[in-house]
């Protein structure tokens, strides 16, 4: 596990030009209880009574590495996944979570994100679709994204 503080302090005290921002999928407890997966975005799982509470997902094309990861430190229930923001790359690993608790027999995680999160996400799907750009991994990722946005959306008192 990466040393989180003394990579902190090379940064920012020190002024190393070392990359903030690493994709290697490694894991840091950086508290009792709490993990971070560094990732294309980061995720930090806290345990709870309930299962883990995970800030986002990251992309699609890392989501099941970091599941592998967060699965060998833990197989708690997934129980609440919060989106910081529906940037693709924050969400975009939703699937994969969701597959863990159906493999483990545990509960689909609850979603939680701001109210505008079923327009992004509708957005991805009409401007994915229209361009016909994205691999089969990306769209089948498009196609649980618009599951999710009717939850968030019915949550929210509003439809999809």
């Amino acid at each position: 596990m990466a040393d989180l503080i003394a990579l902190s302090t090379q940064i920012i005290d020190e002024g190393a030009s070392i990359a903030p921002v690493r994709i290697n999928q490694e894991r840091s407890e950086i508290a009792d209880g709490v993990m971070l997966v560094e990732s294309f975005s980061n995720v930090v799982a806290l345990t709870t009574a309930d299962g883990l509470i995970l800030s986002d997902t990251s992309g699609a094309f890392t989501g099941r590495a970091v599941v592998q990861r967060l699965r060998e430190w833990t197989s708690e229930p997934f129980h609440t996944i919060l989106y910081t923001h529906g940037h693709i790359d924050h969400v975009g690993g939703a699937r994969y979570f969701a597959d863990s608790a159906r493999e483990l027999g545990h509960p689909a995680p609850r979603f939680v994100g701001h109210e505008n999160l079923p327009a992004r996400f509708e957005r991805y799907e009409l401007t994915g679709d229209g361009r016909k750009r994205l691999k089969a991994e990306s769209a089948e990722w498009l196609r649980f994204s618009g599951a999710v946005s009717r939850v968030l959306a019915a949550r929210n008192g509003r439809r999809s």
